[in-house]
């Protein structure tokens, strides 16, 4: 059967699996909840029609009392769909409050790289396993990266692949012929290793680039002949120069050492950035959701 593929324009991404998969969720979702089934088919159809050809004004409704919003480019959105200005609250999200814990204890040098190896840390993405990739053009990827990577006699690499979606024995398969021995981490979690390693390979599209970004860690980014889409800050990252973009791997040697012999520094436009999209990156952002939903059913007692 032949698949079905719609792209999004701007960022050149399979959209339809994602839109047929939050779909299924809420069909399963109603029907627990006994809507009628023709009513229930019949908003699927048009919420999957909206995708493409909605208003996105229409996306937004004023009924709720409260709501709770990530960042000043949201609230920007809010209002300018009619949201009432009383109803929001910015809070920040709290995804990002366990990583303001970690970033405060782990030991990122910002300073040159000075030892021999350089430890390098290849963060993988599972672009073959959801479906971007064929297996063809991972396999060729990754056997070329490593064939570059192991002539540099200073140079010490490891892999950190996707802790579900990735396979070890696809990347033991990959490493075992070589005479260097190369780690593979999977369950690991990036920021319980990152001290172990001087700067990162990655490629793709993730947020574990944003936190890369925000955490100031050393990282060459790889297109590999196409041109990924970067998460959010992490233009930013390289406008402060500790990202670096790599179109040529035959240039990544060069480009790592280029990269570890700089000290890191965050411009002034990056901390302004953080500002537009954390809000406040203090860890609080959880205190302020529940501090606000407080206040909303303080004031219905009192009504």
């Amino acid at each position: 059967m032949k698949k079905i593929v719609i792209k999004n324009a701007e960022t050149n991404q399979h959209v339809l699996p994602f839109i047929l998969y939050k779909n299924k969720f809420l069909f399963k979702t109603k029907n627990k909840m006994k809507i009628n089934l023709c009513s229930n088919i019949k908003t699927q159809i048009e919420h999957i029609m909206f995708n493409f050809i909605g208003d996105p004004k229409k996306r937004f409704t004023n009924l709720a009392d409260l709501n709770l919003i990530n960042n000043e480019i949201w609230l920007k959105k809010f209002k300018e769909y009619g949201i009432d200005e009383k109803k929001m609250v910015i809070t920040g999200n709290p995804y990002w409050d366990k990583y303001f814990e970690i970033f405060k204890k782990i030991n990122l040098s910002k300073n040159q790289v000075m030892h021999n190896p350089i430890k390098i840390l290849i963060l993988t993405t599972p672009l073959f396993e959801h479906g971007f990739w064929s297996k063809k053009q991972r396999d060729t990827i990754i056997r070329k990266l490593i064939g570059i990577l192991i002539k540099e006699k200073d140079f010490l690499f490891a892999f950190k692949i996707h802790p579900t979606s990735e396979h070890l024995k696809t990347y033991e398969e990959f490493t075992e012929k070589n005479s260097k021995k190369i780690k593979i981490y999977q369950k690991e979690s990036l920021w319980d290793i990152a001290d172990n390693y001087d700067i990162v390979i990655s490629y793709g599209f993730s947020m574990i680039h944003t936190e890369i970004a925000i955490a100031g860690y050393r990282m060459v980014f790889c297109n590999f002949d196409q041109k990924f889409r970067l998460m959010p800050l992490v233009d930013l990252a390289i406008d402060s120069g500790f990202v670096k973009i790599c179109n040529n791997l035959e240039e990544l040697p060069m480009q790592i050492h280029d990269l570890v012999n700089k000290q890191i520094k965050f411009n002034e436009k990056f901390d302004n950035e953080i500002k537009k999209f954390l809000y406040k990156f203090d860890g609080n952002s959880g205190k302020r959701v529940s501090e606000a939903i407080q206040l909303l059913l303080k004031n219905y007692e009192q009504k």
